[in-house]
């Protein structure tokens, strides 16, 4: 019965006495006296009474404070306790915090990357059941991996779904499948739009449109994801409103989609940039976001996001990227570009993530 349980408790930590019992046919007593008689191997948490296994190499993020935006977010992981890549169990603590969309975009894309390469991943919402509550409403649960354990417990229905498109102020997160399913991608390009001038005016109905059909497009056409990405749209009030919109993928990033054609199509930047850098991948993404013009397919095929940088600037959005270790956040002024604050050494978290930040009078 020990082996069975190390077995269970390897694929599914985090389970009561009573469900490993379930699972392995026995009696909740027998497992009890069993980690009674031998301790050593497992792990009790008493908060929620759940076992998991001691031998794991594991490694813990806790968020705290009121909100969690992209610069605490990523603090927040460069002070882990333990190293997410190397470890094979990786739990998140929520501390009474709640997430702004494009810090929650870069979290949702991370545990779904770690659940993928086989991590047993753990999201702690016992002490923010406030942020949980708002996480499902958003759909972030609808888009998060199954295995991924969820504390206290996952939530059984999607308030998103039951309410999708009744919110004032937040368009839930869409799915976007990389290479198929151009239908879908287009009604979420509408009710992405939709929700963005009913928030607004009708002004800015190309500029968010174009936005979103080009970035959906771009993870259909290039990312390369193993499986799908999301957008969404999140109002917020205060002394400066705003609206977040974000796109997300899993993919291979814009340097690596773009550097092995840029010999035949880009001969320049194939000169500066071919070799593989962290520098000549902030480089190349730079020169990508701020001028746009640079295409795997040669002239007239662009990633999109010149256009969409261009709508953008003129409704006084500003923007940022995340890739795989670095970000970008791209400073304009009178709709030039002023400075990019760059940010290296980040956590891994593969793809593209990508967040205009629309100032609104």
């Amino acid at each position: 019965m020990l082996e069975k349980i190390k077995i269970l408790l390897k694929k599914k930590p985090n389970l009561t006495a009573k469900e490993i019992a379930k699972e392995i046919g026995c009696t909740r007593k027998e497992v009890n006296q069993l980690f009674y008689r031998s301790p050593d191997p497992f792990v009790k948490n008493e908060t929620d009474f759940t076992w998991r296994l001691a031998s794991m190499n594991e490694a813990t993020v806790t968020f705290s404070g009121n909100w969690v935006d992209c610069d605490s977010f990523e603090s927040s992981l460069f002070n882990s306790n333990g190293d997410l890549e190397a470890a094979s169990s990786v739990t998140f603590i929520l501390d009474g915090c709640s997430f702004m969309l494009d810090a929650l975009a870069r979290f949702l894309a991370l545990c779904n990357q770690l659940a993928f390469n086989d991590k047993n991943v753990t999201i702690d919402f016992t002490n923010s059941g406030q942020s949980k509550g708002y996480l499902n409403r958003a759909g972030f649960f609808d888009h998060l991996h199954e295995n991924v354990n969820v504390l206290p417990k996952r939530p059984t229905t999607s308030t998103a779904e039951i309410h999708k498109g009744q919110s004032d102020n937040l368009a839930e997160l869409g799915a976007v499948t990389p290479h198929e399913d151009e239908g879908a991608k287009d009604e979420l390009v509408i009710r992405l739009t939709n929700k963005f001038i009913a928030l607004v005016n009708n002004e800015y109905k190309t500029a968010v449109s174009t936005i979103f059909a080009e970035l959906t497009g771009n993870i259909q056409d290039h990312s390369e994801a193993p499986f799908n990405g999301f957008a969404g749209l999140q109002r917020y009030g205060g002394s400066s409103p705003h609206i977040q919109t974000i796109i997300s993928d899993s993919g291979v990033g814009i340097a690596s989609s773009l550097r092995p054609s840029l010999q035949a199509h880009h001969k320049k930047l194939y000169d500066k940039y071919h070799q593989a850098s962290v520098d000549n991948d902030i480089a190349l993404v730079t020169e990508v976001m701020s001028k746009g013009l640079i295409s795997r397919y040669g002239a007239g095929r662009g990633l999109g996001f010149q256009t969409s940088r261009d709508r953008a600037l003129k409704f006084k959005a500003k923007y940022s990227v995340r890739q795989e270790n670095f970000s970008l956040e791209f400073i304009f002024e009178d709709e030039k570009l002023k400075r990019v604050i760059e940010k290296k050494n980040l956590t891994k978290i593969l793809g593209t993530h990508i967040c205009f930040d629309f100032v609104i009078d």
